[in-house]
C-alpha cells in the first residue's frame, strides 16, 4: 500500500503542475511588519513539526522487536530517513498546491466550501475516472496510517491499570477505539482542515514534553553515576530503605556484593540469576545493603538487563513496588502545559507571550512547553529518586 501511496502522490505533482506559478503573483501585505512575518514562520514551523514528532511516543511499541545488538546509530539513521523522505514528498505537494489555491478562484472557493478533500477532488478531475480511482488510493491511505495509531493506543490503555491488562483483550479496545476514531471523523467531516490545523500543535506540545522528560531521564540519570539512585531496580535495595540502625556493616556489604550481581528482580523480590552459594544470615546482609560509590554511572549496575546506557531492568516492568511514582514527571508534565499555555497560538486561545510576537502573534507553545518542562524536570526527579529510591 504504501508504493501505491507514492505513486499517487508522484501523479499529484503532476496533476497540479500547471497551476504552481500562480502563487508567485501573490503579494505580502504592505502592513505586515517584519516580526509578523517571523511569528507567522514561527507558527508554520511548529505545525509541520506537529505532523511528525507523533511517532516519538509510539516508537518503543514496534522496536523493541528489534535485536538487542542493533545499532543505536543504525536506529537513528533508519527513522530519520523514514520518516523525513515520505513526509518530504507529501508535504512539499501539498504546499504547493494550497499556495496554488489561494490564487485561483475556482480552487480558493471549492477550498472553502468542501475543505481540503473538495480541493483534491477538483485536483484529480482533470483524469477523469482514473482520478477518482487515485483519490480513492490516496484516501485508503489514511486508514493504513491510523492502523499504528490505533494499535499503539489499544497498548495505551492496557498501561492505564493491570485489570485493563489482565481482562480486557487487546482486540476488543481496537474496536473500541476505532468506534470512538469513526464517530470524531463523521462529526467533524465538513471541517476537517482547521480542526487538523488545531489539534496538530497540541499534539506537539504534548509529544515535545514526553520526549524533553525522557531524554533528561536517560541522559542524566540512567546514563551518569545518578545511576545508583536507583537502588530497587538496579541494586535491588528493598524499598523502603533500611535505617541508619542496621546491623549490617560496610564490610558485610562489600563481602556480599558479588552475591549481589547475580540477582534479579521478580514480583519485588531477589531471586538468584545463577547457582551461587548464600546462606541465610548472607541473605539478610544483602537485603540491607544499599548501592556503595563503586557502582557509578562507568559500570553496569547488577540488575542492568542490557549492559548498555541507559540502564533499565526490564524484567521489573510490571513490578509496581520498584517502578517510579511519576510525582517528578507528573510535576514537570505540568510546568510543560503551563508553557504551553502561555506560548500557545490558536484560533481558540492566544497566550500572553505569543501575543508580543507581530500582528499575527507565534505559535510559541512547542518551545515553551519543552523549556519549563525541561528545566523543573531534573530537581524534581532528583528529590524523587533521593527519598523514594525510584
Amino acid at each position: 500500500m504504501g508504493i501505491c501511496f507514492l505513486v499517487v502522490i508522484l501523479l499529484l505533482y503532476i496533476l497540479s503542475s500547471d497551476k504552481y506559478t500562480l502563487y508567485k503573483h501573490l503579494q505580502t501585505s504592505p502592513s505586515e511588519n517584519h516580526l509578523t512575518k517571523v511569528g507567522n514562520r514561527i507558527s508554520f514551523f511548529t505545525l509541520a513539526y506537529s505532523t511528525t514528532n507523533t511517532w516519538g511516543t509510539c516508537t518503543s511499541d514496534y522496536y523493541i522487536v528489534f535485536p538487542e545488538n542493533v545499532s543505536k546509530i543504525g536506529i537513528f539513521l533508519f527513522t530519520f530517513v523514514a520518516i523525513s523522505i515520505p513526509t518530504l514528498f507529501s508535504t512539499i505537494v501539498g504546499m504547493l498546491i494550497g499556495n496554488a489555491a489561494v490564487g485561483d478562484n475556482l480552487w480558493n472557493s471549492i477550498y472553502n466550501e468542501e475543505s481540503l478533500g473538495g480541493l483534491l477532488n477538483v485536483v484529480f478531475s482533470k483524469w477523469g475516472k482514473f482520478g477518482k480511482f487515485l483519490l480513492v488510493v490516496l484516501w485508503f491511505s489514511l486508514i493504513t496510517n491510523n492502523i499504528l495509531n490505533t494499535y499503539s493506543a489499544a497498548l495505551n490503555a492496557q498501561l492505564l491499570d493491570t485489570r485493563i491488562y489482565r481482562y480486557i483483550p487487546r482486540w476488543l479496545i481496537v474496536i473500541v477505539i476505532f468506534a470512538i476514531t469513526l464517530v470524531c471523523s463523521l462529526l467533524g467531516k465538513d471541517h476537517f482542515s482547521s480542526i487538523l490545523s488545531n489539534f496538530l500543535p497540541m499534539l506537539g506540545y504534548w509529544v515535545s514534553i514526553y520526549f524533553i522528560l525522557l531524554l533528561e531521564e536517560n541522559t542524566f540519570f540512567r546514563s551518569t553515576r545518578l545511576v545508583k539512585l536507583f537502588k530497587g531496580e538496579l541494586y535491588g535495595v528493598p524499598l523502603p530503605f533500611p535505617t541508619a540502625s542496621s546491623t549490617s556493616s560496610i564490610n558485610d556489604c562489600n563481602n556480599t556484593s558479588d552475591g549481589l550481581e547475580n540477582r534479579s528482580l521478580v514480583d519485588g523480590s531477589l531471586e538468584k540469576n545463577t547457582n551461587v552459594a548464600s546462606s541465610k544470615d548472607t541473605s539478610d546482609i544483602e537485603s540491607q545493603c544499599p548501592p556503595n560509590d563503586t557502582h557509578s554511572g562507568n559500570s553496569i549496575p547488577p540488575l542492568a538487563t542490557v549492559p548498555s546506557k541507559p540502564f533499565y531492568n526490564f524484567d521489573a516492568w510490571n513490578n509496581p513496588h520498584i517502578l517510579t511514582n511519576g510525582y517528578a514527571a507528573a510535576f514537570a508534565f505540568c510546568c510543560g502545559v503551563a508553557g504551553a499555555i502561555v506560548g500557545m497560538n490558536q484560533v481558540y486561545y492566544a497566550g500572553p507571550i505569543a501575543r508580543k510576537v507581530g500582528d499575527d502573534y507565534a505559535d510559541l507553545g512547542t518551545f515553551l512547553a519543552l523549556a519549563f518542562a525541561g528545566v523543573s524536570y531534573p530537581l524534581a526527579r532528583f528529590l524523587e529518586l533521593y527519598y523514594l529510591g525510584k
